[in-house]
């Protein structure tokens, strides 16, 4: 039998350990049978990854910091192309460290090892020209900024926006004082956090100015509570050193930057990912950094962005000082913690600039996007001889958003109307149930499955996970079907005896010789009929029924077409894919059915939608 699927993932610091730990849990909870094998810290290790390298071995930052450990940087990269020369992974997960995974993914892809790469480097702000190195190694840049996704893609890129995995990293708001309680620290002390980083060179470089403002600022504050979480990457016995002779006893605490910032009154923090967590946390912070200064003025000359910290940069302004270089001394650390120690103008700006840049990072869910586009680089279990236990050809594909009314009986009649389908319900988190019900449903019937989404996002991106799904689990057909019985299960036959018949993408037409409609109103049929005139005149194509959602297709077309590039939401999005379809030369076949009003629950359909759809049209008219 053909071994499970074998993936590398390779993180470097601290903060790409603990987000590629949370992309490996997410694969794991699809694909049990994965094995996992590289570079990383703890947290990999913790999710059972074999670790064949220690990510503190590459964790430099700089350009004369990084030259000394050049040799055993290059040795580590060698080693981990040879690992993946002898264990052929099916794919690699790189993440961040640009520098070290931009040049083994040279190497991985001379092997013919597809690459995902999570955590884009920033390259918008420096080094731009690397994005052409990128197009030709990396298969799936996984952007965790809501600007990078357009960025890449202008440059050819295959990217995906999947969102900032620090949301989901850092706890729910609450109080200084409750975070005090839970870290056990004095819940009534002055607390002032100390980031210093996660790298030797950063503690070296810039705890000592640290250690200093705050023992300027316990001067002023009697009883100043100073905390500094550890990185698994440093000992703590080099944050004590740093100490001595301050007169201050500092808190240690393992880990749990964004906690030890929630309870502390202001924050001293050391750019990079730790900026970001600090800054969701809203608190008061001051962003530090001082590297070597061949390498500030190497950086200076490259840098094409007016700032360096991800939260100003989100913001687009100025919402937190940073404090480069020789402007990084204590004095002028402790005189901006200062400014926003106490309740005033200054304080309440910065705070209301760092609730804006939490408003840009979307929702929780990065690493469960990042799974679904990796899983689109694995070879799908039917091929590697891994079937379920319902494993049919096809998929019936059915998004629900408060269907409690219909889930149970669409589900039955599905299943009953034809043997060879399985079925995939893509719940948008109902609050009416209609998630648990079909956990219910699963639980009984081995050919039912249930995806479930944080939040109701459109019909669309209901539909492009659940394409996703069906491709990685190695379904030949997939079809679209409505929750309310709007399309009735008794069609499902002829879709699918057409679709085995070898058309590419088969339709349930209600505008074909022998459909039509049921229940509807002379309005309703004039805007139906109306809006596919209207879509197949600018469009130029001969498809009857271009807004039907009853839908077949063979796995080879959504393999072709470019699913992130599908960007309409609502009924819009049954335009633009069968128009995508015949643009990429596949064969289209219309099947008629009798479409029926939905029999109870109420319609999605909106003028917002209606209005996408008109607008799509042209759009899809003039870019595709």
């Amino acid at each position: 039998m053909t071994p499970p699927p074998r993936i590398l993932v390779v993180a470097g610091e601290a903060s790409g350990d603990a987000h590629a730990a949370e992309l490996v849990a997410a694969l794991q909870a699809r694909r049990p049978d994965l094995t996992f094998f590289g570079m990383g810290g703890s947290r990999l290790a913790a999710r059972g990854v074999e670790l064949l390298f220690d990510a503190r071995e590459v964790s430099v930052m700089g350009i004369t910091e990084v030259l000394p450990r050049i040799p055993r940087i290059l040795q580590i990269m060698k080693g981990l192309a040879n690992a993946a020369a002898e264990r052929r992974p099916d794919v690699a997960i790189l993440v961040d460290i640009p520098d070290f995974n931009l040049r083994l993914a040279e190497k991985l892809k001379a092997q013919g090892i597809p690459v995902a790469y999570y955590i884009s480097p920033m390259i918008w702000a420096w080094r731009r020209g690397r994005v052409r190195t990128i197009k030709r190694l990396v298969d799936r840049m996984l952007c965790i900024l809501p600007f990078e996704e357009d960025f890449y893609r202008e440059a050819g890129v295959a990217a995906r926006y999947v969102g900032s995995p620090v949301v989901e990293q850092v706890p729910a708001p609450d109080s200084p004082t409750a975070f005090r309680e839970r870290l056990g620290l004095a819940k009534e002390a002055p607390t002032l956090a100390l980031l210093p980083g996660s790298r030797m060179s950063e503690i070296r470089r810039l705890l000592p100015s640290m250690v200093d403002a705050a023992r300027r600022l316990s001067a002023e504050r009697p009883g100043l509570q100073v905390v500094v979480p550890v990185a698994p990457t440093i000992p703590r016995e080099e944050v004590l050193s740093r100490f001595e002779g301050s007169g201050l006893t500092p808190v240690l605490v393992d880990g749990q930057a964004p906690e030890v910032v929630g309870a502390s009154d202001a924050a001293v923090v050391a750019s990079g990912t730790a900026v970001l967590e600090a800054g969701l946390m809203q608190r008061p912070l001051v962003v530090i950094y001082r590297v070597s200064l061949i390498s500030y003025w190497v950086g200076r000359l490259m840098l094409k962005v007016a700032f360096v910290s991800l939260v100003n940069l989100l913001a687009g302004r100025r919402v937190v000082p940073e404090l480069l270089q020789g402007e990084m001394t204590p004095e002028r650390i402790a005189d901006e913690v200062r400014k926003v120690w106490l309740p005033g103008a200054a304080r309440d700006e910065m705070l209301q600039g760092l609730g804006e840049v939490r408003g840009r990072l979307g929702e929780a869910g990065a690493a469960t996007r990042a799974a679904e586009t990796v899983m689109e680089l694995l070879p799908p279990r039917a091929n590697l001889g891994y079937v379920g236990p319902a494993m049919n050809p096809a998929l019936v594909c059915i998004p629900t958003y408060n269907e409690r009314e219909n889930i149970e009986a669409i589900t039955l009649a599905v299943l009953k109307a034809d043997p060879r389908v399985d079925i995939l319900i893509v719940d948008d988190n109902s609050p009416d149930g209609t998630g648990h019900i079909a956990d219910q449903l699963a639980a009984k019937e081995p050919r039912v499955r249930v995806l479930h989404r944080e939040k109701k996002e459109g019909l669309g991106r209901a539909y492009l996970a659940a394409f996703r799904w069906a491709l990685a689990e190695g379904y030949t057909y997939i079809l679209e079907m409505d929750a309310d019985f709007s399309h009735d299960p008794r069609y499902l036959p002829g879709l699918m005896d057409a679709a085995e018949a070898g058309a590419d993408l088969v339709l349930g037409s209600r505008y074909v010789t022998g459909g039509g409609t049921v229940n509807w109103g002379v309005g309703r049929q004039v805007i139906s009929r109306g809006g596919s005139l209207y879509a197949r005149t600018i469009l130029g194509v001969g498809v009857q029924d271009l807004t039907g959602g009853f839908k077949c297709f063979h796995r080879r077309v959504l393999e072709t077409l470019d699913l992130d590039a599908v960007h309409s939401t609502g009924y819009a999005f049954q335009i633009e894919l069968t128009y995508r379809t015949l643009k990429n030369g596949f064969t289209v076949r219309e099947v008629p059915i009798i479409f029926e009003d939905r029999r109870v629950g109420h319609s999605k359909m909106s003028k917002k939608i209606f209005a996408e759809a008109l607008t799509m049209v042209w759009k899809l008219r003039l870019t595709v």
